[in-house]
């Protein structure tokens, strides 16, 4: 191969790398400009169904946290159709969710343990007789929340 075909091939593929590079960074700063900022999660339209008609069979699932969240969604759906979910599904392109329910409506929240316990928090509250959404949710955004304690 030729010494100006080889350039000519580096530069093309620098030229690509840029281009891509280019990609992440505009698609990380859409990201985190649509992701809310303040500690509080932002109001979710309730739309659609708020039963558990939709939800995924927790028997699909050989983890047994997996078969709990979903299970769990199962009995507070309607609950979980009014929180907010801080893996921030509601803003991103591909998944879109309009509130916490529609994450157990695939096989999203089986892989996500901000979903789970989201989920988790959700029931226990709801089976301690807590039934004010908003305190439901205060509790998520102190463990899932921007101002969370990271561990």
């Amino acid at each position: 191969m030729s010494r100006t075909n080889t350039q000519s091939r580096t530069s093309w593929v620098t030229l690509i790398w840029c281009a891509a590079m280019a990609i992440v960074i505009a698609t990380a700063l859409v990201v985190l400009n649509t992701r809310p900022h303040s500690g509080r999660a932002p109001a979710v339209k309730v739309t659609g169904r708020s039963d558990a008609a939709a939800v995924i069979d927790a028997a699909q699932f050989k983890d047994p946290r997996q078969q709990h969240a979903y299970g769990v969604a199962h009995q507070v759906s309607a609950v979980l159709n009014h929180l907010y979910c801080w893996c921030h599904c509601h803003e991103s392109d591909i998944f879109h969710h309009r509130s916490l329910l529609e994450c157990f409506e695939s096989d999203h929240a089986s892989g996500c343990s901000i979903c789970m316990g989201s989920a988790e928090i959700a029931f226990t509250m709801t089976k301690q007789g807590v039934t004010d959404i908003k305190k439901i949710q205060a509790a998520i955004d102190a463990r899932f929340g921007p101002d969370a304690p990271r561990t």
